[in-house]
């Protein structure tokens, strides 16, 4: 489905749509340490992490969803995410990130957490309110342009939920890793649309 996505100042609401709030848990971690095959100093790269859920409707996205009448963005946040991957985070973790505005609002917050606690949501969150019916897996992604077009460069270019692949394109700015990413066209056109990176 194709939409017109408008990055807005983070939190904000300007037209007064309906609102979602949705969580990128990131982390950083050498994730190749003691991997046989490749060289020392590959195995030290330090690789950014955030985890993302499978969704039933086929799409990859971060946990979150709907805001309800009367609720706050970052109470939203939280509820969703115990709903759907069981992990219950306090609104004090949230680091308000970005908004973008098409047909609703969607608002992105960061938490940062050790790799080992990402790691170990996958045995607890098959337990969540949730998990089976909105959401049918977890995946670490791993923020990290390999060669052969492996990694983001592969992520980016799968089924993402709305706003998603423009999450993730600010999300490697975060970690510093444009360069990895600068010379896709899908990133060219965002960074074109939204010029303050160029």
């Amino acid at each position: 489905m194709k939409y017109t996505l408008i990055k807005i100042p983070t939190l904000s609401n300007p037209n007064h749509k309906k609102e979602c709030a949705f969580v990128a848990m990131i982390s950083s971690y050498p994730v190749w340490k003691g991997y046989e095959g490749i060289n020392k100093e590959q195995q030290n790269i330090i690789i950014p992490i955030a985890f993302m859920i499978n969704r039933s409707d086929g799409k990859i996205g971060f946990p979150g969803g709907i805001v309800e009448e009367n609720e706050k963005i970052h109470t939203a946040a939280v509820r969703e995410v115990h709903e759907e991957i069981g992990v219950l985070l306090s609104e004090d973790e949230l680091i308000p990130f970005v908004s973008f505005e098409f047909d609703v609002v969607g608002h992105l917050f960061l938490v940062e957490k050790e790799y080992n606690f990402l790691f170990n949501l996958f045995p607890d969150m098959i337990r969540a309110k949730h998990f089976g019916s909105e959401i049918t897996g977890g995946l670490l992604a791993q923020l990290y342009d390999y060669k052969n077009q492996k990694g983001i460069t592969s992520l980016l270019h799968s089924s993402l939920a709305p706003c998603v692949r423009e999450e993730l394109i600010e999300i490697m700015i975060h970690f510093n890793q444009l360069n990895q990413i600068e010379h896709l066209p899908i990133v060219k056109k965002y960074l074109l649309k939204n010029g303050e990176y160029l």
